[in-house]
This record gives structure tokens, sequence and C-alpha cells, in this order.
């Protein structure tokens, strides 16, 4: 939402009404009880361990983080692969609330924004979510914006972290269905 502090909360929605606060409320209630899921936390543990003995070079910084955003791209993917029409669906959710959410966003909203939301839906990025190299470089994006110096970008980066979620993926994978039954089902499609 591109407030400040980068993260968002209760309060950025606390007044407003509608389907976009709506969503956002849903999201964070979600996020509330999903990160606090015994699979969800042995889960990044587990992430943890694999980018730590990715020997990663220089090592990575601040790899709690980087497990949390690992082990949830390695979560979409796994979902992605078994249910290939959920990215054609986000897309298609995502053209239809443009409007409402540029509305939300208001005054606050980059002129350019309509622009990239355009861009972001035509580009289909969630598409290719199930190739390891992906949600490597996935990674690597999240991990740049919120300091460079997290992560290092290099082939040798990017192979030892498309391993990482190799590894990781067929770890999780017989844990994902029961984890989003259990923690997902209830929010899933509740404001559509």
């Amino acid at each position: 939402m591109g407030q400040s502090g980068g993260s968002l909360r209760e309060g950025h929605v606390a007044r407003r009404t509608g389907q976009v606060a709506d969503g956002v409320r849903l999201h964070l209630l979600s996020d509330k009880v999903f990160h606090a899921d015994p699979t969800f936390l042995s889960g990044c543990q587990l992430a943890g361990e694999l980018i730590r003995s990715a020997r990663l070079e220089p090592p990575p910084r601040r790899v709690f983080f980087l497990a949390h955003v690992a082990y949830e791209l390695a979560l979409d993917a796994v979902l992605l692969e078994s249910e290939p029409d959920l990215a054609g669906d986000l897309y298609v959710k995502l053209s239809a609330g443009k409007e409402s959410a540029l509305a939300f966003l208001g005054e606050r909203a980059p002129e350019t924004l309509s622009d990239h939301f355009d861009v972001f839906i035509e580009h289909g990025y969630l598409r290719r979510y199930t190739r390891n190299a992906t949600l490597a470089h996935a990674l690597q994006r999240v991990a740049g914006r919120v300091g460079p110096e997290l992560l290092s970008e290099s082939d040798d980066a990017d192979k030892a972290l498309a391993e990482v979620f190799a590894q990781l993926r067929v770890q999780i994978a017989p844990d994902v269905p029961e984890l989003l039954q259990r923690v997902g089902a209830p929010w899933y499609n509740l404001l559509t």
C-alpha cells in the first residue's frame, strides 16, 4: 500500500469501507492465523536451514525474514502446481478490482500505478511460479527492496537459491493440503 514503514496494518484501513478495505482486513486476519500455525513455523525453520546450508557468499543477512518469504513463495508454487487455474483466476479478480483499488488509494496512488497494474496483470508472473529459478529471482527481488545487503545476486546465488526451492517444495508439499484446509479454507474466497 505504500505506507511508511512498509507494513500494512489495521490502522491503514480502520476508517475505510468497501471491498478493498474489507479485503485488507481479511488479509491481515488470515495472516495472523496462518503465521501462527505450527506447520507454517516449522516450514519457515526448514527454509532458513536450507538457505543457510546453500553457502551463499556473502552469507545472507536476516535469514528469518528471507526464510519466511521463501516459505510463502514455495507454498504458492506447490499450490499453483496442484491448482494451475488459480493464477488466471487471480488476474481476472485483480483486473475486475483495479478501479476499486485505485479509488481506495486516492491521491496517494502514484500516477503510474494504473499502468503498472495493467502490466502486472498482462505479464502474468505467477504463471511461472512453478519454476524454481523464478522463485529464486522473486526472493532476490524482495530482499533487494528490503536491503541490498540481505542476499547476494550472482549466477551462483541464483543456482543455489533455485536448489533451495527445489528441496523446500519437495519437503513441504505433503503438508500443504492439510495446512491450507486448516488455516486457509476459512478465508479463501470469503469476499467473492
